[in-house]
């Protein structure tokens, strides 16, 4: 299985997103392709440009992934904006998406339930 996995850093030095290297490498073992898409690889290292920049970039990265048949399934994790932001490629191409929060956001309503296709983990 290919995996698309957008998540909003990938540094283990972080102290509050730190695990996320783990999972990376935990899910890397468990599937035959794993793509990671991440707008800051680490504090000192983050994608330049106003917020249309940065989604016009995110947005031709997730197309040409699910165009050229490398997802099967996308992993959409802590922000809902990357279901979104997401979420018509999966749709338009049949991709299978998987959003996981932060239980405090689906206490306060935060997540968005009613977008068909997205499950929450």
């Amino acid at each position: 299985m290919n995996v698309l996995m957008i998540t909003p850093m990938v540094d283990e030095q972080d102290s509050l997103l730190g695990f996320i290297t783990g999972w990376i490498n935990s899910l890397a073992r468990k599937v035959e392709n794993l793509n990671v898409i991440t707008l800051k690889y680490n504090m000192e290292t983050e994608l330049e440009g106003s917020k249309i920049i940065k989604y016009v970039y995110f947005s031709l990265i997730v197309l040409k992934l699910v165009n050229k048949k490398m997802v099967d399934a996308a992993f959409c994790h802590m922000y809902p904006v990357f279901a979104f932001m997401v979420y018509p490629w999966a749709k338009l191409f049949k991709v299978p998406m998987v959003k996981y929060t932060l239980a405090i956001e689906c206490l306060m309503g935060v997540y968005f339930p009613f977008i068909a296709g997205v499950r929450n983990a």
